[in-house]
């Protein structure tokens, strides 16, 4: 009986110590309060309170111009391309051709620029004819003569006085010779004022109009060695006159478009030009002295007037 119980006894301690351990808890091996044991989230929602909403950010106020500014340049016909380089002398009346040109002083009537000139050698010039009779017949022309209406001459705006000019009618070929003692037309789109006599030669009179092409018979006018001195007055269109020089960046129909645009520039200006019978505001940035600085300011701007060139003033 005593053996029994002691081999009860030992049975029991012998499993006791055979037992499995059960390992502490994460949380016992962190040493770490359960309060500060916070669950995994991917993406917190929070709350509304908590949101923060991102403030606005001030755009700086867009530049505005006049609408017209933005208005589609007109393209005159023959505009250079912005690659080329083109130097024309603005002086030069539309559609005419000449050589040897010395200016003279210019002048203006009803607020138009006329530039005469002093001696010319060649000169050709299309465009249209008209004549005057009755109520200037008997009055002085521009170069103190008295105007005859039945004698062969004629008015030009440019030519020397004294020139000898072939007048030829486009329409049927016929043809008069003439000499230039008085200043005109100054009417837009006439090159030339005939005689009542020379008119009806030439086959016009009766329309009052007529597509003409002039030519200069013979170099007209006078000139000297000084006119070609690089500070020669009268600037010697062949000579070596120092020149100004401007950007042409665009032309339009509209004078108010052109004026709006020339005025958001310091050295900006509106000349007028007519090509082709047709009206044209050109825009240009001037008063350069050298074609370098026309070209670096040109540079500056291609950007935003791709068509822009240099031209002389």
């Amino acid at each position: 009986m005593g053996l029994r119980k002691s081999l009860g006894v030992f049975l029991i301690l012998t499993c006791v110590s055979c037992a499995t351990v059960q390992p502490e808890p994460p949380s016992a091996s962190l040493n770490m309060p359960d309060d500060d044991i916070k669950p995994f989230v991917d993406s917190p929602v929070l709350p509304e309170a908590q949101k923060k909403t991102p403030e606005p950010v001030e755009e700086p106020p867009a530049l505005r111009f006049p609408d017209t500014v933005f208005a589609a340049p007109a393209e005159e016909p023959g505009t250079p391309s912005a690659d080329e380089s083109v130097e024309k002398d603005h002086r030069i009346p539309p559609d005419t051709k000449m050589t040897g040109a010395v200016y003279d002083k210019p002048y203006v009537v009803r607020g138009e620029t006329y530039h005469r000139l002093k001696y010319v050698e060649t000169f050709e010039q299309e465009g249209i004819a008209s004549w005057y009779g009755g109520p200037d017949h008997g009055r002085d022309t521009s170069n103190g003569e008295t105007y005859n209406m039945y004698a062969m001459t004629a008015a030009h705006k440019n030519l020397p006085m004294g020139s000898m000019v072939e007048v030829e009618n486009l329409s049927d070929g016929r043809k008069v010779t003439v000499r230039v003692n008085d200043r005109g037309p100054h009417v837009e789109g006439r090159i030339i004022d005939l005689s009542k006599k020379a008119a009806n030669e030439i086959g016009i009179k009766d329309k009052g109009l007529g597509k003409v092409k002039i030519r200069l018979l013979a170099p007209a006018g006078e000139k000297s060695a000084d006119d070609f001195a690089p500070d020669a007055p009268n600037m010697a269109y062949a000579g070596t006159v120092k020149a100004l020089f401007a950007v042409q960046i665009a032309s339009f129909t509209d004078k108010e478009q052109a004026d709006a645009l020339a005025n958001t520039f310091g050295n900006g200006k509106v000349e007028r030009a007519s090509v082709r019978g047709t009206t044209y505001f050109r825009v240009k940035i001037g008063g350069f002295e050298s074609r370098e600085a026309a070209e670096a300011q040109k540079s500056k701007m291609t950007s935003r007037y791709p068509k822009a060139f240099v031209v002389t003033e």
